[in-house]
C-alpha cells in the first residue's frame, strides 16, 4: 500500500502536467511584454536625449529681468499705499475740523443774531422821515414782543431739516413784522412765487406758480446782485410784478435769500393801510434764514462724509446784517446770461460719495444708524423736488400724474438715492418711494399715477 508521501509526490506530478501547458504559454507573452517595454523605454529616451541636452541662450537673463520687474512694481505698489495713506490722514484732518467749525458756529449763532438785532435797531433809528412816515399809521411794536418772537423763530429753525421746512418759517415769522409777504423762487429767466402770507385766498392761489420774466422787474433783477434788501417807491416799472401780487402798496421791499452765495429766492414785504413793514426783525429773520440753509448744507455733506465743499460753491460766511432803510436802490443792469435755475440741491452734492464709517453712537447700531441715514436723505431728496415744482405738484396730484409730471427729477433723486444706499441695509425699505408717497402725493400712492413702477425694496 503506497504511502503518504508517494500520493502527495504523485499528486504534485500530476498538477505539474496539467499547468506545465499553461504556465509555457505565460512565460511566453510575459517575454513579448518585457521587449515591448524595453522598446518603448528605448524609444523614449531616443526622444528626451534632444530635450535634455537642449541649451537655452539667454533664459537666465530673461528670468532676472522678470524678477527685476516684479520688484519694481512693488515698490511702486507701497508708494502710492503710503500715499493713499497719507491722503486718508489729511480728508480725517479736514472732516475733524468742519465739525469743529460747524458746532462753533451753533454756540455763537445766539450772540449774532443779537448782536445783528441791535445792529439793524441803529441803522433804524438812521433812517429818513419817508420810511418813518410809513410806520407812522401802526402802533410802534413792543422791543419785547419783537424779542420774543425772534427767539421763538431762533428756536423753531433749529428742528427744520430741508429747504422747504426752513422757507415756510420765514414766510410764518416775517408776517408779524409785514402785513404781506410772498417768495418768489429763482428760475431760469426770472421768477416764480412759492407761498405767499397775508394775502386773500384766491390771491394766494393765484400767487403759487405765477412767473415774473427778469426783464420785467427791475427790482427783482436787482436782489440778483444786491447784498442787503431793496425798496421801490415808484411802481410804474414794475406793472408785470403788480400784477402778480396783486398789490401796489409801496414801498414794496425785497429781501435777497442766498444759499452759499447763490440766490435762492427773494422775500418781497409791503403794508397796507393799517401798518407799514418793521424792517429791524424782517433783516434778523433773513440773516437767520440765511445761515439756516447754510447749516443745512454743512449738516448734510458732513453725514454724507464729505470733507471739503464743492469747488463751485465756497465755503459759506456769516452774512452781513440786513440794511434797514427803505432808501430805493438803482438796479443793475441785465445780467448777459440768465440767472441758474437754482443752487445746486444739498443731496446732489453728496450723491457720489460713500455713507460714512463713522463710529455708531452707545444707544444706536449700526444698522439703525443707516435706516436713519437713509430716511433723511430721501425726505431732503423729495422735499427739494416739491420746492421746485409746487405748480406742478398741485396738477399731478388733481389729475393723479405725479410722475409723469416730476419723471426727470424724480429719476434723477431715484438715483442718487440708490447710488448711496442700494448696497446697505437700507435697501430692505424704499424710503425714497415712502418719502414720494408722504410728501408728494399727500400720503396717497395712487397720485403718483399708473407709470410709476412703485418702491424697489427687496421686502
Amino acid at each position: 500500500m503506497p504511502s503518504g508521501a508517494e500520493y502527495a509526490d504523485r499528486l504534485l506530478k500530476q498538477l505539474r502536467e496539467a499547468l506545465s501547458e499553461h504556465l509555457t504559454g505565460v512565460e511566453a507573452e510575459l517575454e513579448a511584454v518585457e521587449g515591448d517595454l524595453s522598446a518603448g523605454i528605448a524609444r523614449i529616451q531616443q526622444k528626451i536625449g534632444p530635450v535634455r541636452n537642449l541649451d537655452l541662450p539667454g533664459a537666465e537673463s530673461l528670468f532676472s529681468a522678470l524678477i527685476d520687474s516684479v520688484a519694481r512694481e512693488r515698490i511702486e505698489i507701497d508708494r502710492e499705499r503710503e500715499a493713499l495713506e497719507s491722503g486718508l490722514e489729511e480728508i480725517a484732518q479736514e472732516k475733524e475740523e468742519l465739525g469743529g467749525a460747524r458746532d462753533a458756529l451753533e454756540r455763537d449763532k445766539g450772540d449774532v443774531l443779537r448782536e445783528r438785532l441791535e445792529l439793524a435797531r441803529e441803522r433804524e433809528a438812521l433812517g429818513d422821515a419817508r420810511e418813518e412816515a410809513h410806520r407812522a399809521a401802526a402802533p410802534p411794536p413792543s422791543s419785547g414782543g419783537d424779542l420774543e418772537l425772534l427767539a421763538k423763530f431762533a428756536r423753531e429753525i433749529r428742528a427744520k431739516e430741508t429747504q422747504e421746512e426752513i422757507l415756510n418759517l420765514l414766510l410764518d415769522a416775517a408776517l408779524p413784522h409785514a402785513p404781506r409777504v410772498v417768495l418768489m423762487v429763482v428760475r431760469p429767466g426770472g421768477f416764480v412765487g412759492w407761498s405767499s402770507r397775508g394775502y386773500p385766498e384766491d390771491v394766494a392761489r393765484r400767487l403759487a406758480g405765477s412767473t415774473v420774466a427778469l426783464t420785467d422787474s427791475p427790482l427783482l433783477r436787482g436782489a440778483l446782485q444786491a447784498t442787503s434788501h431793496l425798496a421801490a417807491e415808484d411802481l410804474s416799472e414794475e406793472r408785470a410784478l403788480v400784477s402778480v401780487i396783486g398789490t401796489s402798496a409801496t414801498p414794496l421791499i425785497a429781501f435777497p435769500v442766498r444759499a452759499l452765495r447763490r440766490l435762492v429766492a427773494v422775500l418781497l414785504a409791503s403794508g397796507d393801510a393799517a401798518r407799514g413793514c418793521n424792517l429791524a426783525p424782517l433783516a434778523v429773520i433773513l440773516d437767520a434764514t440765511e445761515m439756516s440753509i447754510e447749516n443745512l448744507a454743512l449738516r448734510v455733506l458732513q453725514d454724507v462724509g464729505m470733507a471739503r465743499l464743492p469747488a463751485e460753491a465756497p465755503a459759506p460766511a456769516i452774512p452781513e446784517a440786513r440794511a434797514s432803510r427803505a432808501e430805493p436802490q438803482a438796479a443793475p443792469p441785465p445780467p448777459a446770461s440768465p440767472p441758474e435755475e437754482r443752487a445746486a440741491p444739498l443731496a446732489e452734492r453728496a450723491a457720489t460719495v460713500a455713507p460714512p464709517r463713522e463710529t455708531p453712537r452707545a444707544e444706536q447700531s449700526e444698522e439703525e444708524r443707516i435706516h436713519s441715514e437713509a430716511k433723511r436723505f430721501a425726505r431732503l431728496l423729495v422735499s427739494e423736488i416739491k420746492l421746485y415744482n409746487q405748480a406742478r405738484v398741485v396738477e399731478g396730484r388733481q389729475n393723479r400724474d405725479l410722475y409723469v409730471r416730476l419723471k426727470r427729477d424724480i429719476d434723477k433723486s431715484r438715483e442718487m438715492y440708490e447710488r448711496r444706499f442700494s448696497s446697505t441695509v437700507a435697501r430692505k425699505v424704499d424710503y425714497f418711494h415712502d418719502e414720494l408717497v408722504r410728501i408728494l402725493g399727500e400720503n396717497d400712492p395712487s397720485t403718483l399715477g399708473s407709470d410709476y413702477s412703485g418702491p424697489t425694496a427687496e421686502s
